[in-house]
């Protein structure tokens, strides 16, 4: 038998009698004779009906999960067996005892989940068809005490027996095909639409099972010589196929997998597939001569393939693709350990069919890892490609290109030397070795130099725009930037900077760059990894940071804890910013003078997607000034996609996000940490003044105190606008000065589809308190407050305070404290600059109010009540049911 699961070699003779016996009894069987079925089946759990009619099995199974033993389980060619389970979600294991393999040739269908175990091996026929929930067939066994517990562990036989198809496998959307087995051969074809196809070889198996679905698996342990082989097609669009085999340890162990055929995964319904080649990292060999096919042709993205080894051998047959008609194309990812060489013939990778996918697919070449010091990886056979995908070179130690590497539509190459960070590793070109690229493209080129200043000098080999980023591994290479301020530098790796306390007599890290004349003016990726524990106690010196003063761009870092102490200009990040900022996250202490800001001190650049998670404080109680949780000052540059949940205190112009804006926005921006202060306090800003300034898409739940100009959102705001913006924390003042729930202080600035859902109290007897703005001179349309306004306060409103500018289209329906000065929407000032506005007399508990007009509760749930509002594209309600919201 075990000759059967091997067509691709020679047949011994009893193989070859056995093989012709079958097809004599397939085609010549008398029709009186029924076909081949399952013999001997015992219930060994749950409750089930066999019944037979013919050439016919039907299994109805009335509990959730059944267990059967067999003596035998073959269905012959015109016969069939049929699963009726209760659900999709069922399971029937059939574990079969007897001495021979299984024998499929005609129909398997279920509903569910059908196991198949049998240690002498499974074979599916030619003929065979089977249409199920999904499948597990394995030549592995699962004991009684784990299929009852749910963990589905097929444990080693001690034999090696084969699980082979070469019929037609078919699950129902989003179920599976698992064969599992130490020899498992695909040479018909298995689908499984947006669900998983996984074969996998090794000595023990788990597999995860949720709700009808595979949801993932595990080789728990190898076996001496794993295969997995397909030489005709797997698919599962929209889903996951699998290929995987795992050795045990051992110097003769070996696992492979191999795929001469087509393997599909393909996006459908924008639902990318992904395509899995794996083998042992240790002992294993990956065989590639056939097609990947993770494209999306109908639209959407590529999908994802993956090969690694221990061993790659991609041959020039091979082709990968992962293009997408209308969308972003997916990537080919190859990891091997060990060295790589990429050559015409000879080497672990065929230049031919990398450059022929490389028009269908980015690929990524990765040999870092498991061996750290060592995989070098080298180019020695000519790439020219006429897509703008994107090539990476990854290599555990050194790269040497030593061919032709070209592209004229735009691609982009990176070539990291040192991926795992060790300081070992360089790019070098050899004498055929040249980067060519036109139409748009760029290389980026990652390396150890000897030192940092003096750059390696890739102009000889390198043609078209590129960038030659010096590596940086620990803390003195960080100090070391100095050497060179127009220098670029990549993070090799985490950098743990504790040993920073101790230098300098205590006063730790040097920024680098420590002026505007000295600025640093290079470019600084952290390649998404972390600064831990930067030390910097500098209370007398300006501009401090990890950069004093930068003037090009810095990101993808996270700054983890740390302490960062100057006194004027001072950010966790830089002191003194001119730069484009993005992706740069810190968790550190900040604390200054002036202009202290959690990641930026003064700010004149770009931000973006940046946060704050420390304390920033200004230590100067009598005259802390711009103290903001992300930015001291803002000063023409703008802020998008960021947030702070710092806990900031400081004097003046204190924000949880930026303390003093002069000019500039702020878009797609919260705060949502403590913010104190004593004048010009906001959740979000504490001064916004000087220029024009818009702030939106912004919001507030930052619990925020001071005494004059107070502000969930913005302490004093002078000029410009905020709109798409609200305030849902908590806001009091103990002074005179305004306070408000989005707005403390509000000069000449408009505020347009604006909300307050938070509490406002005034707890100063001459104060303005109002539960979206505290005293407004500006102008206010189509916004709301439903904050609770408290205090004994001169002047209280559910909306504003104390009014000298407009208001329009808005309305109140908060608690307003009673008192001499208070009203349901407007505490006091020009009834006649307020325009259909409206406040809840019963929620607020005031029949009075400088303006407006007062509904009760019922009424504010009513659209016909709200004159003036445009419910067609600012305002929606829920008739009858609460009252208008912004949409």
């Amino acid at each position: 038998m075990t000759h059967l699961h091997r067509p691709m070699r020679p047949l011994s003779a009893s193989g070859a009698l056995l093989l012709v016996l079958l097809t004599l009894w397939h085609h010549d069987a008398a029709a009186a004779t029924p076909p081949a079925l399952p013999v001997g089946g015992v219930v060994k759990s749950g409750a089930a009906q066999i019944g037979q009619s013919g050439g016919q099995m039907n299994i109805k199974q009335s509990s959730q999960n059944l267990a059967l033993n067999w003596q035998s389980f073959d269905i012959g060619a015109g016969a069939s067996v049929r699963f009726e389970q209760p659900s999709t979600a069922s399971i029937a294991l059939n574990r079969i005892l007897g001495p021979d393999a299984s024998r499929i040739f005609g129909q398997l269908s279920a509903n569910g989940q059908v196991f198949l175990t049998n240690p002498n091996g499974i074979l599916f026929g030619p003929t065979a068809q089977v249409n199920v929930g999904g499948l597990i067939a394995s030549s592995n066994t699962l004991s009684d005490a784990d299929f009852q517990a749910g963990r589905y562990r097929f444990g080693d036989t001690g034999r090696r027996a084969a699980v082979t198809n070469r019929g037609k496998l078919a699950a129902a959307d989003g179920g599976y095909i698992a064969l599992l087995g130490t020899e498992v051969r695909n040479e018909g074809s298995v689908a499984a639409r947006g669900g998983e196809v996984l074969l996998a070889a090794g000595g023990v198996i788990t597999v995860s099972l949720g709700n009808g679905s595979l949801i993932g698996y595990n080789i728990d342990r190898g076996a001496a010589r794993a295969l997995v082989d397909n030489q005709r097609l797997l698919n599962a669009d929209g889903g996951t196929v699998t290929l995987a085999a795992a050795a045990l340890p051992g110097l003769l162990a070996r696992a492979v997998v191999n795929n001469d055929g087509v393997i599909e995964a393909r996006t459908i319904d924008h639902q990318a597939g992904v395509i899995r080649l794996t083998a042992d990292p240790w002992g294993g060999a990956l065989k590639l001569g056939g097609s990947l096919d993770a494209s999306a042709p109908h639209g959407g993205p590529g999908g994802t393939v993956t090969t690694s080894a221990a061993n790659l051998s991609i041959a020039a047959t091979a082709r990968v693709s992962t293009a997408a008609a209308d969308g972003r194309t997916g990537t080919w990812t190859l990891a091997q350990p060990g060295d790589l060489r990429i050559a015409a013939a000879g080497g672990n990778v065929a230049a031919g069919a990398l450059a022929a996918s490389l028009n269908t697919t980015n690929v990524t070449i990765e040999t870092g890892g498991a061996w750290p010091g060592r995989g070098d990886i080298a180019l020695q056979g000519a790439l020219a490609w006429s897509a703008p995908t994107t090539l990476a070179l990854r290599a555990g130690r050194d790269i040497t290109v030593d061919a032709g590497l070209s592209n004229n539509a735009g691609a982009s190459v990176l070539l990291r030397a040192d991926d795992n960070g060790l300081g070992l590793g360089t790019v070098r070109f050899g004498a055929r070795g040249k980067l060519a690229l036109g139409g748009g493209g760029r290389a980026d080129l990652y390396y150890n130099p000897l030192r940092y200043a003096a750059p390696t000098d890739f102009s000889a080999a390198v043609s078209g725009p590129a960038t030659a980023w010096m590596l940086v591994n620990n803390v003195r290479q960080l100090q070391a930037m100095n050497t060179n301020l127009a220098g670029d530098y990549a993070l090799g790796r985490d950098i743990d900077a504790g040993a920073t306390r101790g230098w300098n007599g205590g006063a730790g890290f040097a920024p680098v760059g420590s002026g505007v004349v000295a600025a640093y003016t290079g470019q600084f990726d952290g390649l998404n990894h972390s600064i831990s524990n930067l030390w910097i106690r500098r209370p007398d010196t300006d501009l401090v940071g990890l950069f004093g003063s930068a003037n090009n761009r810095l990101v993808n870092l996270r700054l983890a804890g740390g302490d960062i102490t100057g006194r004027d200009v001072v950010g966790a990040l830089v002191g003194l910013n001119r730069a484009q900022v993005g992706n740069v996250h810190s968790s550190a202490n900040v604390s200054g003078v002036g202009q202290v800001g959690g990641l930026i001190g003064e700010h004149g650049g770009t931000l973006s997607d940046a946060s704050s998670a420390g304390s920033v404080s200004a230590t100067d109680a009598a005259s802390g000034r711009m103290t903001g949780g992300l930015v001291g000052r803002l000063m023409g540059g703008s802020i998008a996609a960021s947030h702070s949940s710092a806990r900031v205190s400081g004097y003046n112009a204190v924000g949880g996000l930026v303390g003093y804006i002069d000019r500039g926005a702020v878009s797609d921006a919260w705060s949502g940490g403590a913010v104190s202060g004593t004048y010009n306090v906001g959740g979000l800003v504490g001064v916004a003044a000087d220029g024009y300034i818009e702030l939106h898409h912004v919001h507030s739940t930052a619990t925020v105190n001071g005494t004059s100009a107070v502000g969930g959102l913005v302490g004093q705001y002078t000029y410009g606008t905020i709109h798409d913006a609200y305030f849902s924390g908590n806001v009091s003042s103990t002074g005179a000065g305004a306070v408000g729930g989005l707005v403390g202080y509000n000069g000449q600035g408009r505020l347009d589809r604006t909300y307050s859902l938070g509490n406002v109290a005034g707890l100063g007897a001459d104060g303005v308190a109002g539960g979206l703005v505290g005293y407004s001179g500006g102008a206010i349309t189509n916004s709301y407050s439903k904050a609770n306004v408290s205090g004994r306060t001169a002047a209280s409103g559910g909306l504003v305070g104390d009014n000298d500018g407009s208001v329009a289209t808005s309305y109140s329906s908060g608690k307003v404290g009673a008192g001499p000065g208070s009203g349901g929407l407007v505490g006091r000032g020009d009834a006649a600059g307020v325009v259909d506005s409206y406040w809840d007399v019963s929620g607020s508990g005031l029949r009075v109010s400088a303006g407006g007009k007062g509904l009760q509760s019922a009424q504010m749930t009513r659209k016909a009540n709200f004159t003036g509002f445009d419910f067609s594209t600012i305002w929606r309600i829920d008739e009858g049911r609460g009252t208008p919201q912004l949409r």
